[in-house]
């Protein structure tokens, strides 16, 4: 038996706005309009309550993602009274709705500080049933948005579920695509415009003033849920494709997917039972009386074809006289003369050719 799974394939999208750039000499009347209420200057936790209060997402729903870093980096999660399940690659549960506090550590050329980004779920994907955890939403963060929160500015990042109509015609691998927004555009707006926003990131807002880490600044620490990693090779029987990586926007634009065919052995195939239905006597076909056969010859030709004229013709009892008239009207029976006497074996002779001539034309006239 083969199984194919469901195809899981987004892009997504993360949009940046550096902060010295809000300003814009582009005219009012020119701006996008924001909805007044949905825009990424809110504080953590603002959109996603809302979301959630307005029924956009379910309450509770425990989403898997995947922090992605540059070699070397490492992520950990407010968890337990501090920053637990250090990782390169930090994949866990979170619940949507809830604002989570992350720290970055590790950071190449950087290694003596240290960021702290928020993560903010406002949505959530709709896998395939008992596949949650084998398609996480990937929040990648580069060395260039992480150089750029630690001098000071403001990076944001929205991933959205791209619209299929909308999508890139070629898939990314690899590391994400980013693309900037302008600085008049809402970055939220713009991913809202492109497809479903699902995840906000703030990075580079703020870092704790002293040592201790206070509740606030952790948003009360919300539960999270250690998820295993996928497996480095191809599980006993089944086949992993990869595909295109998820997208971002810098405003950075990023794309990201993936693509699992799981296939099963098929288990051994029984012969259904033959039953063969008892026999009913019936009718031979060739008990049937049979039908008139037509006689009539159809490659005859015109003289062939009875005719009414009688004019011309010969009786039927009237004898032929042609060289073969002595035999045209003799029946044929295939049956021995009995007026013919055989030959006696012993006067047989087999080289007797009859009388037929001997015209030899190699023969010698001496012979």
């Amino acid at each position: 038996m083969t199984l194919k799974c469901h195809i899981c394939r987004y892009l997504l999208l993360v949009a940046s706005v550096t902060g010295g750039l809000l300003g814009s000499s582009t005219p009012a009347a020119a701006q996008r309009p924001k909805h007044p209420l949905y825009h990424s200057d809110l504080p953590p936790g603002a959109l996603g309550a809302m979301q959630v209060g307005a029924g956009r997402a379910r309450s509770g729903y425990v989403q898997p993602v995947q922090i992605k870093l540059p070699e070397g980096a490492t992520a950990s999660i407010a968890d337990g009274g501090g920053f637990q399940h250090e990782s390169t690659d930090l994949r866990v549960g979170l619940t949507v709705g809830q604002p989570y506090r992350l720290r970055i550590s590790g950071i190449p050329q950087h290694e003596a500080h240290q960021l702290y980004p928020s993560v903010e779920l406002i949505d959530h994907l709709h896998p395939p049933d008992g596949q949650r955890d084998r398609f996480p939403i990937p929040i990648e963060l580069t060395q260039e948005d992480l150089e750029t929160a630690l001098r000071g500015s403001l990076v944001v990042r929205v991933v959205y579920v791209e619209n299929p109509q909308r999508a890139f015609p070629e898939p990314e691998r690899g590391e994400q695509l980013t693309t900037d927004v302008l600085p008049s555009e809402d970055p939220l707006h713009v991913a809202d415009d492109l497809g479903r926003p699902v995840a906000v990131v703030r990075l580079g807002s703020r870092t704790p003033l002293t040592g201790e880490i206070d509740a606030g600044f952790t948003f009360g620490e919300p539960p999270v849920e250690l998820l295993a990693s996928l497996p480095s090779q191809p599980l006993q029987n089944e086949v992993w494709e990869q595909e295109p990586a998820p997208i971002m926007m810098k405003t950075p634009l990023s794309t990201r997917g993936s693509k699992l065919v799981e296939t099963r052995d098929a288990p051994p195939v029984r012969p259904a039972p033959v039953i063969t239905p008892p026999v009913t006597p019936s009718e031979s076909p060739f008990d049937e009386p049979a039908a008139d056969v037509d006689d009539s010859d159809p490659f005859a030709g015109p003289s062939d074809l009875p005719s009414d004229n009688t004019e011309g013709t010969i009786p039927e009892d009237e004898p032929v006289d042609d060289e073969f008239g002595a035999f045209a009207d003799t029946p044929d029976t295939n049956e021995p003369d009995a007026t013919v006497q055989p030959e006696a074996e012993a006067d047989i002779d087999p080289f007797d050719i009859g009388d037929e001539p001997t015209d030899d034309p190699f023969q010698d006239d001496a012979s």
